[in-house]
Formats: C-alpha cells, structure tokens, sequence
C-alpha cells in the first residue's frame, strides 16, 4: 500500500521534484542506517561492565554513644546519617542482645556492612561465650566479622592467635576477626618490636589473618602549612602504606587503610576535601582494598576527652561538621566508579615527577618503570599510578599525589586503543586513540580501562 501510494504521488511530479525526494529519502534512510550502527557499536564496545561488581569497602569507625548523659543515640538517625554520607560498613560496639537486634534492623535496612566490638572486659577466649553473645549476628548478612583487638603490640600477638582459632571455630564461612596494627609512628616500647617492617612480619607470621588493618593519622598543622615536620609527616604515611602493601600482597591477603576525619590535641586539624581524597586516593592507588573513616561520631564534647577530640563528621550531640560533608564528598566521588576499578588487581605502581619524600618512602618490587600500553608520561603536576590488571586486561588508576596542586597530564600509548576513562561523574569518556589528557583536581583520581 505504502509502495502503491508513494508512486501514485512520484508520478505526479515534476521529474526534478523527483530526483531530490529520492536525494532525501536516500539520504534519510542511510542516516538512519547510520545512526542505528553507532547506537549498536556503543552498546557491544563498553569496556567494562559494572553491574555484578562489588563497591569497595568505605567504612568508619561509629560509636553509638552520643549524648551527653552517655546514652546510646537513636539507631534510626545513625544509619540515617551513615548512609547519606556513603558509607558500607562501620565497626560497631553491641553491648547488649536487645540493642544488637535493632542494629542489625537498622543494618539490613540502610546496607550496611558491621563489624562488631564485643563489650569491656568480655572473655572472648570461650567459645561458647563468644557463640553466645554473637547470637543471630551468625545468621545475618549484615555481619562481616569481629573486632577483636586495637593497636595490639607484638606481645599480644600469641594471645590474638589463640583468639583467632576460637573465633575461627565459631563464624561462618566468609566472616572474620579483625585487629587494627598501630602506624609506624608508634614507638618501638609501644610495638614491641625494633621496627614496623618488623611488627608487621611478626604480626602476619603468628597471627595469620584474613585481612590486613591499620591506621595512619598524617594531617598535621606543619602539613597544612608546609612547615616543620610537614614533609616527614607525608613521609610517614607513604612509607606506612608501603610496607604494609607489600606485607599483604607478600601473605596474598587485603588491606584496609583507617585515614583521619578529625582533629585532635591542637596537633591535627580535621582534613579538608582535598587532604582526605588524597589519602583515599594514594591508599587506591597502592591497591588498598578499603578505606576506614575514624571516627564519624565524637565521643567527647568538642576539645574534650584525653585527645581533645575536634570535627569528627558528627559531634556528641548528633550534629554534623563540615567534616561530614568533606567524606560524603569523597566517598561519593569513590562510589561513582569504583565498580569499574575493584574488578581489576593492583600489579605495581609508576610515580610520576615524584617529590623526594615519594621516591623514598615508596619502595620495593611493586615500584615500574613502565607499564604496557603506557609508553610515556608527560604533562605538569606529581602523578601516582597504580597499574591494574584482570586476566590480561590492563587497567591505570591515575591519581594526583599533590592535594595542593591540581594536575594535567598526557598519556602516550604504545599504539591506539580503545578506553574508557572514569571518574567522580561514572564514565567520562569512551574513545580511542594513541594519546590521552588527564586533567585533576588537588588530590583527585581517575581510572582508565583499556579494551583486552
């Protein structure tokens, strides 16, 4: 029909009105033809596909002590707050069975990830204690493991041992004890040991973990003005996320790296936005596989307590500091390509124009020269990359190792590739090419995906 009227109308034109209906018909047809092939080619060529992969650990440390009479907060209003902020998981304290029963409500309900700390003075050592107060955490999702020591000194290690195999006997496949190792800017009487390297190696050899912890605090007030001890305090987180990459990696094991969201004894303010993503990032970088906020809420007046505790994300009184807005903009810029990045494995890592305190603190086998398809760097600003891998397919997680300074830098291929690049929007740009630009914020981090 649609033939038959299509001709009856032709036939009676003009026969130059007839060419150009032909013209326009063809060259609507191939447009459209056209059109349906990008469409087409745009939905086979994404390089990575996020939907079954799992976010990253962003988690805090959360005690639920928030008034000022010490009474235990609303349950509905911290996993409220939690949330909203871009948290997974937080270390909790369970003191009795009717309070672990409206967490884990409020835990199923927000997605929350816990890791529970036993009450005071509670004798872990029996297992049919522990299996006891655990009660119908065995049975729930929501529980990832047991908090079991923080900052235990090499002469706990035996005993946290002891522990691990009772507590062992007792979770549920895929769940686990957690210690939390001090920085290495504890003293040796405070170790135990001679050196980090040391406590570390120990720790591993006798306590033999499923997963790594730590917690390093290096924003100073020399940080933050470039003075004093500023350099050696950056040092000292770098070399700290050095040693214990290569510790977790040597014992095939994760690692989570517990950063600073407060201040504390006029020593150390509260990190800005780009101070924060900075630690995130170089953690990410090194293929940390989670990032511990500590603490979200204070559990002091403001300057009070035996650390003068100040800005935690959310004071005793449930009130939330600029600082609550520094790490739900920081875990939201992770969550928006973080699924495109945790499928990958952190195979070393390439420093960039590196100060002198990077190169130093930096080191070991994981430190390349080069990366296939990375053939050169070029381009303004200090660069850490990490190179990733899955089954062949080659990944770089780009991050700016200044938070003082933006960067913008150039990617030169070995030859052209099709990529993706990702970043605190999702996906930024799917393309092909032999070069690339790379332009970031003070502290902030992009993923590139190469297609296998």
């Amino acid at each position: 029909m649609i033939k038959k009227i299509r001709s009856s109308f032709v036939r009676s034109m003009p026969q130059c009105t007839v060419r150009l209906v032909n013209q326009l018909t063809a060259f609507i047809l191939f447009s459209i033809l056209s059109l349906s092939l990008i469409f087409s080619g745009c939905s086979n060529s994404v390089i990575i596909n996020t939907e079954d992969s799992p976010h990253i650990i962003l988690g805090t440390w959360c005690p639920f002590i928030g008034t000022k009479n010490n009474e235990y907060v609303d349950m509905k209003t911290v996993f409220k707050e939690l949330t909203q902020a871009g948290f997974n998981q937080a270390v909790v304290d369970l003191p009795n069975n009717e309070f672990r029963n409206w967490i884990l409500k409020r835990a199923e309900t927000n997605n929350i990830k816990l890791v529970v700390i036993p009450p005071m003075n509670f004798n872990i050592d029996n297992p049919d204690t522990l299996k006891k107060f655990l009660g119908k955490l065995f049975q729930s999702p929501e529980f990832s493991g047991l908090y079991i020591m923080d900052e235990p000194s090499a002469k706990d290690f035996e005993k946290l041992a002891r522990i691990k195999k009772i507590s062992e006997s007792v979770l549920p496949d895929g769940k686990f004890d957690l210690a939390c190792l001090f920085p290495n800017y504890a003293s040796p009487e405070q170790l135990g040991a001679d050196s980090y390297e040391k406590y570390v190696s120990k720790y591993i050899e006798i306590v033999k973990p499923k997963l790594l912890c730590y917690d390093h605090y290096p924003i100073t007030n020399a940080v933050r003005n470039s003075s004093g001890t500023g350099t050696k305090d950056l040092f000292g987180f770098l070399s700290n996320l050095s040693i214990i990459r290569k510790a977790a990696y040597k014992a095939g094991i994760p690692f989570w790296n517990v950063i600073q969201s407060w201040g504390y004894i006029n020593v150390k303010p509260a990190p800005n936005i780009y101070e924060y993503r900075w630690m995130m990032n170089m953690t990410l970088a090194l293929g940390g596989d989670g990032v511990i906020a500590f603490p979200f809420r204070n559990c002091y007046k403001e300057g009070e307590g035996p650390e003068k505790w100040k800005d935690a994300p959310i004071t005793l009184d449930g009130q939330p500091t600029f600082e609550y807005d520094v790490v739900k903009q920081c875990n939201s810029e992770i969550r928006a390509f973080d699924k495109a990045f945790s499928q990958f494995r952190n195979v070393g890592v390439i420093l960039y124009n590196p100060k002198n305190y990077f190169s130093e603190a930096l080191t070991g086998d994981y430190i390349k020269t080069d990366y296939s398809p990375l053939k050169s760097i070029s381009g303004a600003g200090s660069i850490v990359i990490g190179c990733m891998d899955k089954n062949g397919q080659k990944g770089l997680y780009v991050a700016n190792a200044s938070f003082k300074n933006g960067a913008d830098i150039a990617l030169n291929m070995n030859k052209k590739h099709v990529y993706e690049i990702w970043g605190k929007s999702g996906m930024e740009l799917h393309t092909s090419g032999n070069n690339l630009t790379v332009k970031l914020d003070k502290g902030e981090a992009k993923f590139i995906a190469f297609a296998k």
